[in-house]
């Protein structure tokens, strides 16, 4: 049962196009000639071990800020389960077409590792979505204001690529200032009600449910919406400071992730800025979010290649692509796809 959810179909097939775009993408580059291969040995151990501790880092601290965001709703998760959760949920998100695709799994895990509702559980999931987003909008913000010194940005331009990026933050924020309303909530009751209703009377269920069961899972479903709009206004009162600790930490682990390309540029050419490596990194981390082929494969690397080849030779740019895939993309999807496994099993002798 366990090796049927692991090999469905559409995720070996995810798996399949995610690296076939990415080496096809990577070969045509270099028989083109627009990126040489030759200086791939020759990086130094010691930068790739940095590399790998950074990425790391970037981990810890996402399981640490998950952690302060379970406390906050008064249950407790460890800092290791919170790990395992994030790396297995970031399986799903390396063969989905989008960086978020992992979101479903996450939620059901932090339900059962953090001794929480589903509902809860969505607003853990639903909060570390808005905090990422937050963080690469000022990230971006400053990203602009600093790259305008590099190219020769019109203002039109550079407020129609901000907008990219804080439209959906934006967004983000009404949706949950419209959710803390009791009468839109009350709407979304309503409508959920409806919806189980049309399904319930559907003839397969008719078979399968009588009308108490219905009820139940009627009620189960109002009770994890009410639970769900509650730790909402519980995460918007935990103060300051709180909120403080949460977005320094989502800038934190950012930061983290996008030091992983700088070590390993530090090995082949030591005179690259680390402000205009963040800078870069904040970009074309915005191409992973865009839904369109798994792990950003083609697009990203092109994106990668032309954004980088303006400051450093064909050799460092090949170089520094096939390392930073090998262990932003390659290294995570075998880690994660070990935990993806092992969290399932482990998830199912409990439940058990």
């Amino acid at each position: 049962m366990l090796m049927k959810l692991v090999l469905r179909r559409e995720r070996v097939l995810g798996l399949v196009i995610g690296i076939t775009v990415n080496v096809i993408t990577v070969i045509v580059l270099w028989h083109l000639g627009i990126i040489d291969l030759s200086h791939v040995p020759k990086l130094s151990i010691s930068y790739l071990i940095l590399a790998y501790m950074a990425l790391l880092t970037h981990w810890i601290l996402i399981a640490l800020r998950a952690r302060i965001l379970v406390k906050t709703l008064g249950s407790h998760i460890t800092l290791l389960n919170a790990l395992k959760v994030n790396l297995s949920s970031l399986y799903l998100s390396l063969i989905t077409p989008t960086y978020f695709g992992g979101e479903p799994l996450r939620v059901y895990l932090y339900s059962r590792y953090g001794g929480i509702s589903y509902g809860e559980a969505v607003t853990v999931a639903m909060w570390e979505i808005i905090l990422d987003t937050t963080g690469l909008c000022i990230l971006s913000l400053l990203a602009f204001t600093y790259l305008r010194s590099f190219f020769s940005i019109s203002s039109f331009f550079m407020l129609l690529t901000l907008l990219v990026f804080v439209t959906p933050t934006a967004l983000l924020y009404l949706t949950v200032y419209r959710l803390l309303n009791e009468k839109t909530m009350h709407k979304i009751i309503g409508v959920v009600r409806k919806l189980a209703e049309k399904v319930a009377n559907t003839q397969v269920l008719k078979n399968r449910l009588n009308n108490n069961d219905i009820q139940k899972v009627m009620s189960k479903v109002e009770l994890e919406l009410d639970s769900w709009c509650k730790s909402l206004r519980s995460l918007l009162q935990c103060g300051a400071k709180v909120l403080t600790i949460l977005m320094v930490l989502t800038i934190a682990h950012w930061i983290n992730l996008f030091t992983v390309a700088y070590f390993l540029i530090s090995g082949l050419d030591p005179s690259f800025d680390f402000i205009l490596n963040t800078c870069l990194q904040v970009l074309l981390h915005a191409v992973l979010a865009i839904p369109i082929l798994p792990g950003g494969s083609g697009l990203f690397d092109i994106s990668f290649v032309v954004l980088y080849s303006m400051w450093l030779g064909r050799e460092v740019v090949g170089s520094l692509l096939v390392w930073w895939r090998i262990i932003t993309y390659y290294t995570p999807l075998v880690l994660s796809g070990f935990f993806f496994v092992k969290v399932l099993a482990e998830v199912g002798t409990r439940k058990g």
